[in-house]
């Protein structure tokens, strides 16, 4: 009988502060990366965009973004991957932001997201990450929220890859 052995070495306790939610999300279309290395530590090490592209910036209000990857397994049928959502909010309708939202419904993208422990996660290692739900709500009392809301896709053989510090330098994005 053959079974799929794997190297496993454990995981110790960590008790450093572990904070919830993103701060910021990094995107670009995916066409224009050109290259993604990984690390034999299981790190991104390095990311090359084609001629002048660049990882444009968005950011959002505290508490309203997050990510969540889930690992499907289906044993019967030999399947395992990762699926991650990536939601976000943008505060205030507005037409720039339905513009942007629209641009990005519409493309095949590849982004980085900066969680709040300051830590960054590629997404589009695989294949390109797409749109797979949106949302415009004026509220409904003075009190309520009025945004647009964007929900990105992931499907990867594994969880998000961190991305190195120094690639974040060189990309210009710190």
């Amino acid at each position: 009988m053959a079974y799929c052995n794997q190297t496993l070495a454990g995981i110790q306790l960590d008790c450093t502060n572990s904070l919830g939610g993103i701060k910021t999300v990094y995107i670009a279309n995916y066409g224009d990366v050109t290259a993604v290395e990984l690390g034999e530590d299981g790190m991104i090490t390095g990311i090359t965009l084609s001629g002048s592209a660049t990882f444009q910036g968005y950011q959002f209000r505290k508490q309203t973004g997050s990510m969540t990857s889930t690992l499907n397994v289906d044993e019967q049928a030999g399947i395992n991957y990762v699926s991650t959502e990536l939601s976000l909010v943008f505060t205030k309708m507005e037409t720039a932001k339905r513009l942007e939202m629209t641009a990005l419904a519409k493309a095949q993208l590849a982004v980085i997201v900066e969680d709040s422990n300051n830590k960054y996660w590629y997404l589009g290692y695989d294949d390109y990450v797409s749109a797979s739900a949106g949302s415009a709500n004026t509220g409904q009392s003075k009190g309520d929220s009025n945004n647009y809301g964007l929900t990105l896709r992931d499907e990867s053989e594994t969880f998000p890859y961190e991305v190195a510090a120094s690639v974040i330098e060189t990309l210009g994005l710190a």
